[in-house]
């Protein structure tokens, strides 16, 4: 019966079909949208099925042949005060696209997960996931983009600093190929930074202009916080660090790998309800800020290095093809010097 089902060879375990993880839209679209008959299938099938995965076929079935164009991903802990509320806007931002939303939560002991389950019960594209240690914020984002299952991820600040209606001003120049990655950024025309907190609006714009003469001046927000990229890409660059640094890292790679970024401007205001969870001290910007210096400088060496073997950062393979005399030059803004 397995072998007439899906066409192919059968195997003890199933090959491919089940895997660790148990992809929910390979189970759903793969082999039924619908409760299977049990006199149809193996019933160790039935057994595998149950001891991996605890989503029902219920769930699973408005999902079957559905495509996801995007996963925000919502890392959260102590957040209580706002994730019913961000699930909500979210959803309002997103609601003429095909999407689902990941909260991510580090084991509130706030009760974060039980809101947000509460929020999205009946809402099958909306999905809890309590990560087991360790927790930190770049490890629960990089987790939720392995688990996601839309083409392109987003993810965003849980306090409202990061407004959810930007969402689809993000995504229109990735679905039109204008850019290979989006960010919102405060310093563009139009954007702007009106947080209560002057030691944190000082200390993120400090970190972007050092990281703007030592990395790339394309790049005018580099500890945004809120991007959105096809997940194949988050997947080939990572993220790297323990908190606000990954994002330093991340565009930075992508820029001087030759990716295109852009960025949508928006004004980011202090956080709604909780506590903040960014360095708003002078003690608490020098317990962190060395691990933003510390990426800066990386980045800026493997720039010497890259530029060293001839290549300007930047410069894409297209670039050399089409004008093989010519480099571009990051720190002018795109324009190219023959040499």
């Amino acid at each position: 019966m397995w072998r007439e089902a899906c066409g192919r060879r059968a195997h003890w375990p199933p090959r491919r079909v089940f895997k660790a993880s148990l992809s929910s839209r390979r189970l759903a679209s793969g082999l039924l949208s619908s409760p299977p008959e049990p006199s149809r299938v193996h019933p160790g099938l039935l057994e595998y099925a149950a001891i991996l995965t605890v989503v029902s076929w219920n769930d699973l079935a408005p999902l079957a042949h559905t495509e996801i164009d995007i996963s925000v991903v919502l890392p959260t802990f102590n957040e209580v005060g706002n994730i019913r509320a961000l699930i909500e806007r979210v959803g309002a931002a997103l609601a003429d696209v095909p999407h689902e939303i990941l909260v991510m939560d580090d084991r509130s002991p706030d009760g974060t997960a039980t809101l947000a389950r509460e929020a999205g019960a009946g809402d099958p594209r909306v999905r809890v996931i309590e990560r087991p240690p360790p927790a930190g914020l770049t490890l629960s984002i990089y987790d939720g983009i392995q688990r996601a299952r839309g083409t392109f991820v987003a993810w965003m600040d849980c306090d409202f600093s990061h407004p959810p209606e930007l969402l689809p001003e993000l995504l229109a120049p990735l679905r039109r190929g204008d850019a290979d990655v989006a960010c919102a950024s405060r310093y563009v025309h139009g954007g702007a930074d009106e947080r209560g907190e002057a030691t944190a609006v000082f200390a993120s714009l400090a970190i972007t202009k050092l990281a703007q003469w030592c990395i790339d001046r394309r790049v005018l927000d580099y500890t945004t916080g809120y991007v959105m990229a096809p997940r194949a890409l988050l997947l080939e660059l990572g993220l790297h660090g323990d908190y606000g640094e990954y994002c330093i890292e991340l565009l930075g790679a992508a820029v001087l790998r030759g990716y295109r970024v852009l960025e949508v401007p928006y004004v980011s205001i202090s956080r709604v309800e909780g506590e903040s969870k960014t360095a708003t001290t002078v003690v608490g910007f020098v317990r962190r800020g060395w691990r933003y210096l510390a990426t800066i400088g990386r980045l800026w060496l493997s720039r010497r290095r890259v530029a060293a073997r001839g290549v300007s950062p930047g410069t894409t393979t297209r670039d050399l093809g089409t004008q093989p005399a010519a480099t571009r030059d990051p720190s002018d803004g795109g324009s190219e010097q023959t040499g």
